[in-house]
Order: structure tokens, then C-alpha cells, then sequence
């Protein structure tokens, strides 16, 4: 039986990512950043394979240093929006709560949510419902709307039904191209992608 792997070269032959970012978060006056999405979701355990682009949110005050360019994809928001990560092998990982925010503000980077066993589907085991409804509701009423919505696609009933009081009348929301989309009342989102309707 053989084995292919990529070929790699550099300072990190081995492929392990952690090293440059652990690098970075011990540096002196370090840039506030995060591991996000699928590359968030892999290191926690709840995708079984890497995600196909490795995802940071970076503070968008910092500066990204070039080098990482190579390695991350740097979705740069407001450090008010870095919040719910705990450390894990010295770096901030986004918990199961948090990759309910990260897919509800990012979906584009989220992988194929088609699929019904999606990453989000094995977070939704371990997320707790309080903070997940806490930090949807502070980022206000259309997030609140994607993360039910997303919760009640996944599974993840209790966060749902948390939310559920918390949408406005007015919000309207939408997953891909609206006039393609199928409308949900509950939620007053439109969903284009089709979300978790796949075996």
C-alpha cells in the first residue's frame, strides 16, 4: 500500500499550523485573531477531515503579517466580533457556541451546508444555548435570524427555540440569491443553498 502526501516545504514541513499561530500569540503586543469555521470545527473534533482553506478572523486594526498570507485565509472584522474562543494548544479555537456565530456571519466559508451531517451538526451537541442566544441577540436581529435558523436546520432545537421570541417582524434575511431561494416564516429568512436537506 503506498501513501501520497503533499509535498511541503519551509519552516513548517509537517503541514501543522498551530506552530506559526502559537508563534504569533505569545509575540509582544500579539494582533487579536481567532481560529474560525471548518478549521475551527477540525481542530475541536467535530469535522473528521481539515477544512479546504484554513480560516482566521483577524482584528481588522492589526496588521497580517504577509508570511501568514500563504497559510490562512484572514476574514478581517471589528474586535468587538472576537469573542467566544478558548485556548487550545496556545491558540484562541472558536468553542461549539461560537461556530454557530461563525457560519450565522461567515456562511459563505462554512463548506457545503447542504449536507444535513455538516460540522455544525456535531457542534450543535456541545453548544450551549444561553450563550449562543446571548451572542446572537447582541449582534442584533438578522443574526439572530440566521443562528435559528441555522439551529433549527442542524438540530440544535434548544438554541432554536431560544431565539425563536428574539425576531423581529422586520428582519429579512438570506442565504444566497433570494429569488432563488425558498422562504421560511419562522425565521424570515430566504434559503437559496438549501440548508441541511441533504441525507
Amino acid at each position: 500500500v503506498y501513501e501520497f502526501v503533499p509535498l511541503r516545504a519551509g519552516r513548517y514541513p509537517s503541514g501543522d499550523s498551530l506552530p506559526q499561530l502559537r508563534a504569533l500569540a505569545q509575540e509582544p503586543n500579539a494582533p487579536r485573531f481567532q481560529v474560525a469555521l471548518g478549521t475551527a470545527a477540525f481542530l475541536r473534533g467535530y469535522a473528521d477531515t481539515p477544512a479546504q482553506h484554513e480560516y482566521l478572523l483577524f482584528d481588522k486594526s492589526a496588521t497580517f503579517k504577509p508570511g501568514l498570507r500563504h497559510s490562512f485565509r484572514a476574514l478581517p472584522v471589528d474586535g468587538a466580533r472576537l469573542f467566544g474562543a478558548e485556548d487550545l494548544n496556545g491558540v484562541p479555537v472558536s468553542t461549539a457556541s461560537r461556530l454557530f456565530i461563525d457560519v450565522a456571519l461567515y456562511w459563505q466559508h462554512a463548506g457545503d451546508l447542504r449536507v444535513s451531517n455538516h460540522w455544525l451538526a456535531a457542534a450543535a451537541r456541545d453548544a450551549d444555548p444561553e450563550l449562543v442566544s446571548q451572542w446572537a441577540r447582541a449582534l442584533g436581529a438578522s443574526t439572530v435570524a440566521r443562528v435559528g435558523y441555522l439551529a433549527e436546520r442542524f438540530k440544535a432545537l434548544k438554541v432554536a427555540e431560544r431565539l425563536a421570541s428574539g425576531v423581529a417582524r422586520n428582519t429579512l434575511v438570506v442565504f444566497g440569491d433570494r429569488s432563488q431561494a425558498v422562504y421560511d416564516a419562522r425565521w424570515h429568512t430566504y434559503d437559496a443553498v438549501g440548508i441541511a436537506r441533504e441525507e
